[in-house]
């Protein structure tokens, strides 16, 4: 597990603003942590999707960003999990699969958006922004 953590004046990031990436692509995970650091957004990184789901209820992430396809429990297996925890977060599926993705779009699961790989960076921080926002409001 990788985490990175952003000091925020006494603000507690890894409850208020924590993000949590998914992704059996470590260089993927890598990416985004970077980019979220960049803009002063804590993120912890999971490349296994079963470890993903313990980190989940131990660190209480605002927002999961995950991919679809991974081995063992894919992105909507994950979901279906998070979306029973307490603060629920905010999920965001990703695959560049469109299958993938349409099979995310027929789960019939809670999701913030599906989104199709390779993300648009320059369109990120402001998405993960308003996911932010939103589990800012109850849950």
């Amino acid at each position: 597990m990788a985490v990175q953590q952003i000091g925020n004046g006494g603000m507690n990031l890894a409850s208020d603003r924590l993000v949590m990436v998914v992704d059996d692509d470590r260089s993927q995970c890598d990416v985004l942590a970077a980019f979220f650091k960049e803009r002063g957004i804590a993120c912890v990184t999971e490349t296994n999707s079963f470890v993903a789901v313990s980190t989940m209820k131990k660190r209480h992430p605002r927002v999961a960003l995950m991919d679809i396809r991974m081995p063992g429990l894919d992105g909507i297996a994950v979901a279906k999990l998070a979306s029973t925890m307490r603060p629920r977060p905010v999920i965001l599926l990703m695959s560049g699969e469109g299958q993938a993705i349409v099979e995310a779009n027929r789960a019939g699961i809670e999701v913030f958006a599906v989104l199709e790989k390779p993300l648009p960076l320059r369109h990120l921080g402001t998405f993960i922004q308003r996911a932010i926002d939103r589990a800012a409001g109850p849950t």
